[in-house]
């Protein structure tokens, strides 16, 4: 005689590297099933997918050594490298130098100094140009921010004061 059956399925897909591991588990109960019969499924599916995360974790921290490719890159000193740095820059550098542009308490007209300062026009603004300005903006230190002003304006009459 077939007992009527319930069954859940859990699956998921882990990303290492440009692969993916899949962890999957199944629960069958009958659908008369108690509820002590139901929480000892639940506890023994727990048990068993902690176990199966263990075991990824452990194959996941001897990959590099069995496949170097799959190794994080070494940190790198030199530069990175601008892929299209002539085609126009993205939306998010022009957003990343308006965030650090603020962050020293510069206006538009500020900014629009500073790029004139280093040749560049924001209407025509290249990727390795929008990279060059964001290196150079992440070095200066942020204006005092009591007075909250550009280092190309004049000395505040406040400043002149003291």
């Amino acid at each position: 005689m077939e007992y009527p059956m319930i069954t859940r399925l859990y699956r998921v897909a882990i990303r290492v590297g440009d692969h993916y591991v899949t962890v999957e588990e199944q629960i069958s109960l009958p659908t008369d099933a108690t509820d002590e019969e139901i929480t000892q499924a639940v506890a023994l599916g727990r048990r068993i997918y902690h176990a199966q995360q263990a075991a990824i974790q452990e194959q996941i921290a001897a990959m590099p050594d069995a496949h170097p490719h799959l190794a994080p890159p070494p940190t790198s000193t030199a530069p990175p490298v601008i892929l299209e740095p002539d085609a126009p820059a993205t939306d998010r550098q022009r957003a990343l130098i308006d965030r650090l542009a603020r962050t020293l308490g510069w206006d538009a007209t500020d900014l629009g100094r500073f790029a004139h300062e280093h040749q560049v026009a924001f209407a025509t603004l290249t990727k390795g140009e929008a990279s060059k300005l964001i290196d150079i903006l992440k070095q200066i230190q942020p204006a005092d921010p009591v007075e909250r002003r550009s280092s190309y304006d004049e000395p505040t009459a406040r400043s002149r004061q003291a």
